[in-house]
């Protein structure tokens, strides 16, 4: 059973972006976010420092980005994901 408005794992779309060996591009990135327009977007980096940098780099450009990553206490961790399923953060 569904709860509506609540997003299912067969409501997702998957939108595979390359990346080169130095990191993702950002600028990529956000007219990937602009053009599709989703209501929220899980995006996976390959480093803590990758996620961090993204968030900061992505919340510079307006987006209500928040990181979830392995440094983070298990609280932390649990308050991100509230925000991203209650709609507080767009990624």
């Amino acid at each position: 059973m569904t709860t509506p408005g609540r997003a299912t794992p067969d409501d997702a779309e998957l939108v595979p972006i390359a990346v080169d060996a130095d990191g993702l591009d950002t600028a990529a990135l956000t007219r990937v976010l602009d053009q599709e327009s989703p209501a929220a977007a899980i995006v996976f980096c390959r480093t803590r420092q990758e996620t961090n940098d993204l968030t900061e780099a992505l919340r510079i450009r307006g987006y209500a980005a928040e990181a979830l990553h392995g440094d983070m206490n298990q609280g932390e961790r649990d308050r991100t994901m509230r925000r991203f399923r209650d709609g507080q953060a767009d990624l």
